[in-house]
């Protein structure tokens, strides 16, 4: 994201925090956009919407950590494969 992104990134930040009636401060936001710095605004997006969508991780607020983890794509993988790759395995 670029420095111009942050107040988009703030108030979808906030929108998904309101949604555990939390808030944040200033100083978290700054820390928050700073460890997603990384990643297009677009992606960030992409990254609250998993989350939020996400049956498990998505009854918490959003860490830096939960969003880096659906923008590296492994928050679904805990080691076992997916249904395809099981198939796959069985066969043989």
């Amino acid at each position: 994201m670029q420095p111009e992104d942050f107040d988009n990134f703030a108030r979808v930040l906030d929108a998904a925090y309101s949604l555990h009636s939390k808030s944040l401060t200033s100083d978290a936001r700054s820390l928050f956009f700073g460890a997603l710095g990384k990643y297009s605004l677009a992606e960030v997006r992409k990254a609250f919407s998993a989350h939020i969508s996400d049956p498990q991780r998505g009854q918490y607020p959003p860490k830096p950590a939960d969003l880096i983890a659906h923008l590296q794509g492994d928050a679904s993988k805990d080691g076992r494969p997916d249904a395809s790759e099981a198939w796959a395995i069985a066969v043989r």
